[in-house]
């Protein structure tokens, strides 16, 4: 009876003990030995990286939930970075942090805004059909993209906008009753000027991301790191960036 006891309990610890290897080789985040040798070839340099700086809480003077994911890279691997900064109208292929309505190829999904429907004074709106004849101001980069899903919408006319600071002056002065913009973006605009979002168009996305059209070793580690980050930082993180 004992030998059998035994023998349950040892093959109880084999079986945890195959688990654990299988988990430890199968673990996505689990750096392989080219991405090891990188890290510890690169520790003394400086690594460049794009980060778009007018996207509000991703990315703005410096600061936001993108330079947060760096310094948290930074305290894991003891990779130190020269932030280039870029802005909305720039394209670069190099790595980078930065946002987009599309989801390039060799890019890692960071998160998932979308547009909104934005008036001076707040609207019940319960269905997007109801969305109609009205004058609405949308941003010119973002032109074709949002008439484009809005173009089964009737009798509703727009007005392109080169900058964010004119779209908020066509709100304010009438010259529009309402905006369409990514939410997050020009959620601090949009309180500002205490405006109203009426409609949220969850189909209708704003993608934050990273990107490397070179498919390098750092943005492999990046990738990696990321998928731990995600879930143990990135909600505290935007919600910290949202409180300021």
């Amino acid at each position: 009876m004992k030998k059998k006891s035994l023998l349950i309990i040892l093959l109880i610890i084999l079986l945890l003990i195959i688990c654990g290897l299988i988990f430890y080789f199968k673990n996505p985040t689990r750096l392989n030995g080219e991405e090891k040798r990188w890290i510890n070839d690169n520790i003394s340099n400086i690594q460049n990286i794009n980060i778009i700086n007018d996207v509000n809480i991703f990315g703005n003077i410096g600061a936001g939930v993108y330079y947060s994911f760096l310094d948290d890279f930074t305290k894991e691997y003891e990779i130190k970075f020269n932030p280039i900064t870029i802005n909305n109208e720039e394209q670069s292929t190099n790595l980078s942090l930065t946002v987009g309505n599309t989801l390039p190829d060799n890019a890692l999904n960071f998160y998932t805004d979308h547009y909104v429907l934005v008036s001076k004074k707040n609207e019940s709106i319960t269905n997007i059909q109801n969305i109609k004849n009205k004058k609405i101001g949308i941003l010119k980069k973002d032109s074709e993209y949002v008439k484009k899903y809005l173009s089964f919408l009737e009798g509703n006319t727009f007005t392109e906008y080169a900058n964010a600071d004119e779209l908020i002056k066509g709100l304010s002065g009438s010259s529009v009753d309402s905006l369409v913009i990514p939410r997050i973006e020009y959620i601090n605009l949009i309180l500002a000027n205490n405006f109203t979002i009426n409609y949220h168009f969850s189909d209708l996305t704003r993608n934050c991301f990273i990107k490397d059209e070179s498919n390098s070793t750092l943005f492999q580690i990046l990738k990696k790191f990321y998928t731990k980050w995600e879930e143990t930082s990135l909600e505290d993180k935007i919600y910290a960036e949202e409180l300021k």
